[in-house]
C-alpha cells in the first residue's frame, strides 16, 4: 500500500493544472465571442439609427412639399444651383448629420414626380435612403412610388 501512495503523489496538482488550462481556454473563447457580439450590436444600432434619420428626413421633405407647394419645388429642378434642401435639426432624432437632395423625375401622368435622397451619417456610419414620390396637384396628396435603403454601411473618409 505504501507503494501506491508514492505513485499517486502529485496527481492532484497535475489534474488541477489541466482543469485550470481548460477553464481558461473556455473563458477566453467566451470573452472573444461576447466582445464580437457587442461590436456587432453597436454597428447594428448605428445602422438602424441612421436609417431612421434618413427616412425621417425624406418623410419631412414629402410633408414640407405637400403643405407648401402644389407644383414641383424650384429647389428640385434641374436648373437649381444646388439640389440640397436644408433639414431642420428636429428631424434627426438620433443626432445624425443629414444631407437631403432632390431632383425631378419624368412622369407620364402629368403629376410632378420627385426623387428624394437622404444621406445620414453618424459615428463613421453612412446610410443612404432614397424615395420617389408623386404629388397630386388636385388634392395635395403624396404617393411614395419607390423606397430604398442601401444594404451596407459605408465608413466615411
Amino acid at each position: 500500500m505504501s507503494d501506491r501512495k508514492g505513485r499517486d503523489r502529485g496527481t492532484v496538482l497535475v489534474l488541477t493544472l489541466i482543469l485550470t488550462v481548460v477553464l481558461a481556454v473556455v473563458v477566453l473563447a467566451l470573452a472573444t465571442y461576447v466582445t464580437a457580439g457587442l461590436r456587432t450590436s453597436e454597428t447594428t444600432n448605428l445602422r438602424s439609427e441612421t436609417n431612421a434619420d434618413g427616412a425621417a428626413a425624406i418623410t419631412w421633405a414629402m410633408e414640407y412639399f405637400r403643405v407648401g407647394n402644389r407644383t414641383v419645388p424650384a429647389d428640385c429642378s434641374d436648373t437649381a444651383p444646388t439640389p440640397t434642401i436644408p433639414v431642420p435639426a428636429e428631424v434627426s432624432v438620433n443626432g445624425s448629420a443629414i444631407v437631403l437632395e432632390c431632383s425631378t423625375d419624368s412622369s407620364g401622368s402629368g403629376f410632378p414626380v420627385i426623387k428624394l435622397s437622404a444621406e445620414a451619417t453618424k459615428d463613421d456610419v453612412r446610410r443612404e435612403v432614397e424615395a420617389v414620390a408623386q404629388f397630386s396637384l388636385a388634392d395635395g396628396a403624396i404617393r411614395a412610388l419607390d423606397w430604398g435603403v442601401d444594404d451596407v454601411p459605408v465608413a466615411t473618409p
